[in-house]
């Protein structure tokens, strides 16, 4: 029962497919070419230094000449041709061994016949894709060899070292390809195996961040939602905190100015949240933006006490017209409201670089210390001044946001009670997001 679970176990792996990858068995024409060069160069050889040497008529030349039409068949690029040019070759390639085995049989098997034998023997075992071509090319080789070996007029010990050179080469040929093509198949399955593992993970990563996105796309939702629908009843208290003021006087008409005030202030937090929240949607097109010309507008819109400047020329910048207003707008503002001087002064710079656009926007205000350099850029982060209360804490995280967003960097620069100054760049090759 064992012995037969042997034999099983044997042909199973005899069967088992394990071959090359196609990379790994290519140059077919080359080598065409070079055994139809080699062939006869090296018989010329031997019949050089070996006058008794016996070869059949025109035989080699007549394998160098096949061998030469299949490496220039190879240069048709003819489909059917290129499909079964292995099988061409491997064909021809039988045939030329079993005849470099009958010449040597020829020539009494001397070493300079056997030689060539070996190394086109062994040659071609190493160009062979599957453990069962493997199994029958060396089968018949020696089964052929041997054939020749007795019928020629060697001596015992003659035989014995031919046949054992050949079986020698053949065995350990064998032993040495079959390893190497196992080990290329487990290379193989663990590359599988891998593949699929990483197909498998990406599919779930594509799928979280689709969940991710919905969930998103469901919040900006809700926040848009939420802040539109409080708008309008804060819009009342307002009205109606007006007309009270209107009916009366004394302390309870400064107590309704400070409920106006405190909706007023949440009025603005709401529209802040749902600036923000647009930023994630379409926010409209992305057009030639001139800078210079929508900044010189923006001036015009400004206090009276405000002077502001463009110190060089503005670009124009493919981006999204809307967002380059608030980046300048919120900017501008932060810059009058936390001022503490009697004439605001702001200025606005432009440099190009190699790669970005840098703009700067300066103020002579009451600066801002280094240590809050980033906590500005939070989302309801605000100084603690009271220059102005409409101040929301939104502004800043909003311009950040746009920026970011589109590949570009902020960030401030300032001395207290002297100035400050925001520096943001915007990539030259950036695929701008809206």
């Amino acid at each position: 029962m064992l012995k037969k679970y042997n034999s099983v176990m044997l042909i199973n792996r005899i069967k088992e497919p394990a071959k090359l990858e196609p990379y790994l068995i290519k140059n077919y024409a080359q080598i065409s070419l070079l055994v139809a060069v080699g062939s006869c160069v090296y018989g010329m050889i031997i019949h050089y230094y070996n006058a008794n040497a016996v070869e059949p008529k025109f035989s080699r030349e007549i394998f160098s000449l096949i061998f030469l039409i299949l490496a220039a068949l190879y240069l048709t690029k003819i489909e059917k041709v290129l499909k079964y040019y292995e099988h061409f070759f491997f064909g021809l390639i039988f045939l030329f061994i079993h005849y470099l085995i009958y010449i040597s049989y020829l020539n009494n098997f001397t070493v300079d016949y056997l030689l060539g034998t070996y190394i086109t023997i062994f040659g071609s075992l190493l160009m062979l894709n599957s453990r069962m071509l493997i199994i029958i090319f060396i089968s018949l080789e020696f089964i052929h060899i041997v054939e020749k070996v007795f019928r020629s007029n060697m001596d015992i010990i003659s035989t014995s070292a031919v046949i054992t050179s050949m079986g020698t080469i053949l065995l350990f040929s064998f032993f040495m390809l079959t390893a190497n093509l196992r080990q290329k198949k487990k290379l193989k399955d663990v590359n599988n195996e891998l593949e699929e593992k990483v197909s498998l993970r990406t599919k779930d990563l594509e799928k979280r961040a689709n969940e991710l996105h919905e969930k998103n796309e469901d919040l900006r939702d809700f926040v848009y939602v939420i802040s539109h629908d409080l708008k309008q009843p804060l819009k009342n208290i307002v009205t109606l905190s007006d007309w009270l003021i209107e009916e009366n006087t004394g302390t309870i008409n400064d107590k309704l100015k400070l409920i106006k005030t405190q909706v007023s202030q949440m009025y603005l937090l709401i529209e802040g949240i749902l600036d923000y929240s647009l930023q994630n949607k379409v926010y409209g097109k992305i057009t030639m933006v001139d800078i210079n010309k929508l900044v010189k507008e923006l001036i015009t819109l400004n206090t009276a006490n405000c002077v502001i400047t463009i110190k060089n020329k503005l670009p124009k910048i493919p981006f999204n017209n809307s967002q380059m207003i608030q980046v300048f707008q919120n900017l501008i503002q932060n810059a009058i409201k936390y001022n503490d001087k009697k004439d605001i002064r702001i200025a606005i710079d432009y440099q190009e670089q190699e790669e970005n656009h840098l703009f700067s926007v300066a103020d002579n205000g009451i600066g801002i210390e280094k240590k809050y350099y980033n906590k500005i850029f939070g989302l309801f982060e605000r100084l603690e001044v009271n220059f102005d209360e409409n101040s929301t804490g939104i502004g800043l995280a909003l311009v950040k946001k746009i920026i970011t967003k589109n590949n570009g960097n902020i960030w401030v620069e300032s001395e207290l009670k002297v100035g400050t100054t925001f520096f943001f760049t915007l990539s030259k090759n950036n695929n701008v997001n809206v």
